[in-house]
């Protein structure tokens, strides 16, 4: 059995060993924890530096004084009082809408110089400050929109009334100017919502239609000075074309009119941008301008092409009627001839010409067809007017024909009766005259028709005018002295319509209007057709015809027929005219 040691000698044995400080020991492993944590901080640190965004730069606040900001509101509200005041207190010297109103005053002056005249020019010049006052009553005093509106859209019955007491073209000119100012601002005010201006639109009808209204004004005039102006230019003593008008006339007016109206009504609202202004104002006029010419060139040239059309039809007509009477003037001798079982009628000298003349008459009525038939029109032709020139021409050289089949056919009937009557004077053996012999008969007959006989004389007048038709290439010679409108308005009173009034505008544009191909080809036509009516009716063809051949050998009882039909002519002649 094993004892156990005694306590004694365990104890010695501990006191035996080397003494431990526990302190010391405590502190070094507290010094290593605390040199491991700040590795592992540092590498966090560095983890986060290379990973993470920069932080952002925080500019300091910069503390504002109220005081400073109430002073700089101060100040803006003070320049828009003496913007406002610029522009409405005293319109005469600054602001832009006084601009716009003194420039309508000149405007009224330069339109009643063109179109009326004083009394109506002072009246709209007072019309204009009436107009001005109240449109700045109703924008200063923020005026409801329903009375501004009724009010300002009732002065254009007023106009109306004023364009009936002065009964002048600018009256009515500046009513529509008015009426038409009255719809776009109306338009814009209700909807242009989005457009650049939108603000400034909306903020005040009155001073919105007044702009409009002025804009117009401004433009109409200034393209009304360029109408007046250009033809100087345009024109020189040569026609021209219609399509030349609207182009070298026309387009640039309305270019003026259209590129001002745009501009002017920008300008007023946005005066910092000048160049942008211009260019919209531009395109604007430009892109009206040319649908506008456009669309009358293209009208014009399907109006000519109806015209055509519709020329052709008629020509047709007389044709045809035409190739129906100068067959039947020697088929109904012929049915005569045979139903009096007299075939010495067919064979008398004065039947025989008649018949030739009809004859020849037919050949060139055919000739005549087959050339208007086969002419063909480019828009060459169409642009340049030719075609009207050539239908004036052809429509002359069918009338002149139709006048002699015309008298032909009168020739015939009178031959018919004619010969009637004499075939009964034989048979009872009494003649006019107290003839009782056929060649008495035609002794009286001769000395009554060289006693009747009226020898045509051309008057002076027709027969200057007749002259200048050799020179239908020149403006100065053929329409410059007036008298060729001074001679077809003495026939043809309709036409007077294109003489023109009184106003300045109007005398320049119907010079204009005189200048073109239609107009000189119109009073070609006019003048040739009175011309030829008046010498178809003191000498008529056929008539001519059988007197001058009245020497030639033939039958007494041709001879007789030919002087009954001339003196049942010259009776007829001194009954209408009494001469």
């Amino acid at each position: 059995m094993v004892k156990a040691k005694p306590k004694k000698s365990v104890k010695k044995a501990s006191s035996a060993a080397k003494p431990v400080n526990l302190k010391e020991k405590l502190d070094s492993q507290q010094s290593e924890i605390d040199q491991e944590l700040a590795r592992i901080e540092a590498m966090i640190h560095k983890s986060h530096s290379d990973f993470a965004a920069p932080e952002a730069v925080v500019e300091p606040v910069h503390v504002v004084s109220a005081t400073a900001v109430e002073r700089a509101v101060e100040r803006e509200v003070v320049e828009d009082v003496r913007e406002l005041r610029r522009e409405f207190v005293s319109p005469v010297n600054y602001g832009p809408l006084a601009f716009y109103f003194l420039s309508s005053l000149v405007c009224v002056a330069a339109l009643a110089y063109l179109f009326g005249s004083i009394a109506s020019g002072v009246f709209f010049a007072f019309f204009g400050l009436f107009l001005w006052h109240t449109s700045h009553e109703f924008h200063n005093t923020r005026t409801g929109l329903l009375k501004s509106f009724i009010f300002l859209g009732s002065l254009v019955a007023l106009l109306y009334f004023f364009y009936w007491v002065f009964n002048d073209t600018l009256s009515l000119l500046l009513c529509i100017i008015y009426a038409l100012s009255f719809v776009v601002a109306a338009v814009l005010y209700f909807y242009h919502v989005k457009r650049e201006l939108s603000e400034e639109i909306h903020r005040s009808f009155p001073r919105t239609f007044l702009v409009m209204f002025y804009s117009h004004m401004i433009a109409f005039t200034a393209a009304s000075v360029l109408a007046y102006v250009l033809p100087l230019v345009l024109l020189g003593d040569s026609f021209v074309s219609m399509t030349y008008l609207v182009v070298a006339w026309a387009l640039p007016v309305t270019l003026v009119y259209y590129f001002l109206t745009k501009f002017l009504y920008l300008r007023f609202f946005d005066r910092k941008h000048v160049k942008r202004d211009f260019l919209k104002g531009l395109a604007h006029g430009l892109a009206y301008a040319a649908v506008f010419t456009i669309l009358v060139v293209v009208a014009y040239v399907l109006t000519a092409i109806q015209f055509v059309w519709t020329e052709r039809a008629v020509f047709d007509e007389t044709f045809s009627e035409v190739f129906t009477a100068l067959p039947n003037v020697k088929a109904e001798i012929s049915s005569v001839a045979f139903t009096s079982d007299d075939a010495d009628l067919l064979g008398m000298r004065v039947t025989q010409e008649i018949i030739m003349l009809s004859d020849q008459a037919l050949q060139d009525v055919t000739e005549l067809k087959r050339s208007i038939s086969t002419t063909q029109f480019s828009f060459g032709d169409y642009f340049s007017d030719n075609y009207f020139s050539v239908f004036v021409n052809d429509g002359m050289a069918l009338s002149h024909l139709t006048g002699d089949v015309a008298s032909m056919v009168e020739v015939k009937s009178d031959l018919l009766r004619e010969y009637t009557r004499l075939k009964e004077m034989e048979r009872v053996g009494m003649f006019d005259g107290d003839a009782r012999t056929l060649q008495e008969h035609y002794y009286g007959l001769a000395s009554y028709v060289g006693d009747a006989r009226f020898i045509y004389k051309e008057p002076s007048d027709v027969a200057s005018l007749k002259q200048k038709l050799a020179s239908r290439d020149s403006y100065s010679v053929l329409m410059g002295d007036g008298k060729m409108l001074e001679f077809n308005m003495k026939f043809m009173p309709d036409i007077e319509v294109l003489a023109g009034d009184g106003s300045r505008f109007s005398q320049r544009f119907y010079v204009l209007l005189h200048h073109t191909i239609l107009f000189r080809d119109i009073m070609v036509l006019v003048f040739d057709t009175v011309s030829s009516q008046v010498e178809e009716v003191l000498d008529p063809y056929a008539v001519g015809s059988l007197y001058q051949a009245r020497s030639v050998e033939e039958s007494m009882e041709s001879k007789v027929l030919r002087y009954r039909i001339l003196r049942s002519n010259y009776d007829a002649l001194l009954a209408v005219t009494g001469l």
